[in-house]
Order: structure tokens, then C-alpha cells, then sequence
């Protein structure tokens, strides 16, 4: 959570930020610690509720169409692993476009499907998420759609952490689907160290990631 709050930090100090998605709140919690006005979203009644009695946050389970926010009412907002799960992305960005100040930052963090681990885990890499991912995203779409949006990406940068995960969890994936492999979980997450290494490397090298952060405003600052 410190991670996420100050790769928003290191560009916006202050003010009002609204997280689509945001679970449980230990983000926006974090946030809010901090002197930001946190409010959320989450789809989820028992995740919501737990944020609000947890965190005394404010959190919302209507759709992001139907929240009726102002328009130029947040100076952020995050989508922390949430575009791929909805139907209509572009909508969504345009909607939250509407709500995003002038000089806003919006951050979008999404796997990568071109990333080398995914690439190498094909069907076991676990940021598939069938049938729940509905989208798989590379950074030149994803800059598209923002385009599309009245929105531009201005920077990414990898979520190093991510690529150990997706890789472990891909690894578990293959053991739990072939018996005769479950005995030698050990060794495969030890090849799971080795391709998140490899990826987080080559990423450095190239543009990607397993998954990546995308930084985000509006186009010229416009309204």
C-alpha cells in the first residue's frame, strides 16, 4: 500500500482520489492516513461494508455510471486490476474522464499479456483469470483506448512484485492440473523464481512487465 501511495505521490501530494474497485480499502485506508480524501467503489456489498466499518471510508456499490459524481470532482483516480474485468472499458475511462479534474492523474494497473511469463506459462499463467478477465491488455492498446478516452498514457512502469506472483501462482497452476507433477511443486517454484526474474529483466530492457502501472491525464489538460 505504501508502494501504490507514493508512485501517486511522487506527482500529487494532496487531495481528493477516488479508487474504482477497491476492495476491502486497504488502499484507500492508506490513503486517507495520509491526508487524502479517499471515497471508493466496489461491487462487492461485504468487501464494501468491511472497508467502511474497517476504515470509516466512504465507499459506494453502484456502478460508476450511476454514482452521479460532479464532474472535475477527483484529482486522482486509480483502477488498481480492474479494467480487464469490465465490459465496457472505453466507456469507463470516458466516464471517469468527465470526473477527473483538469490537471488530474488517473492510474490504471493491468497484467501484461505480451510480458515474457506469459508468453512462457501460455495457458497456465494465471492472469488469464477465465472467464473473470473479460480484456487482456498490451501497452499500445491500452494507449489506443485511452486516446480513444481523451486521455493520455504519459508513462508505465513495471509492478515487479506482480511477476513473482503471476509466476508462483502460474506454477501452482500447472502442478494442481497433472498428478504427476504436484510432487515436484518444489522445483517448479523454483523455475517460478527464475522466470520472474527473467521477465523483470527483460522488461527493464524492453517495454513490459508481467504487469504494469499506467500513468495517466487527460489530453493537454483539457477539461
Amino acid at each position: 500500500m505504501r508502494r501504490k501511495r507514493r508512485s501517486i505521490e511522487q506527482l500529487k501530494t494532496s487531495g481528493r482520489i477516488l479508487d474504482v474497485g477497491c476492495g476491502t480499502g486497504e488502499f484507500l485506508n492508506e490513503m486517507q492516513k495520509h491526508g487524502w480524501q479517499a471515497t471508493g467503489i466496489e461491487k462487492d456489498p461485504r468487501a464494501a461494508e468491511f472497508a467502511e466499518q474497517r476504515y470509516g471510508l466512504t465507499v459506494s456499490t453502484a456502478d460508476l455510471i450511476d454514482t452521479h459524481f460532479q464532474e472535475q470532482s477527483f484529482d486522482v483516480i486509480t483502477f488498481w486490476h480492474v479494467l480487464e474485468h469490465l465490459p465496457e472499458p472505453l466507456s469507463t475511462l470516458q466516464l471517469a474522464k468527465k470526473m477527473l479534474k483538469a490537471d488530474g492523474l488517473m492510474l490504471i494497473a493491468a497484467p501484461n499479456i505480451s510480458s515474457f511469463d506469459a508468453r512462457f506459462y501460455r495457458s497456465h499463467w494465471v492472469a488469464l483469470d477465465a472467464p473473470r478477465h473479460l480484456h487482456h491488455l498490451v501497452p499500445a492498446t491500452l494507449a489506443r483506448v485511452c486516446q480513444a478516452a481523451g486521455l493520455e498514457m504519459f508513462t508505465a512502469r513495471q509492478m515487479v512484485l506482480d511477476a513473482f506472483y503471476n509466476c508462483l501462482m502460474s506454477e501452482r497452476i500447472i502442478a494442481s492440473r497433472n498428478l504427476k507433477k504436484r510432487a515436484l511443486l518444489p522445483l517448479l517454484l523454483l523455475r517460478g523464481l527464475l522466470i520472474a526474474g527473467i521477465s523483470v529483466s527483460r522488461s527493464w530492457l524492453r517495454s513490459g512487465g508481467s504487469s504494469i502501472l499506467y500513468f495517466v491525464r487527460k489530453l493537454d489538460n483539457c477539461t
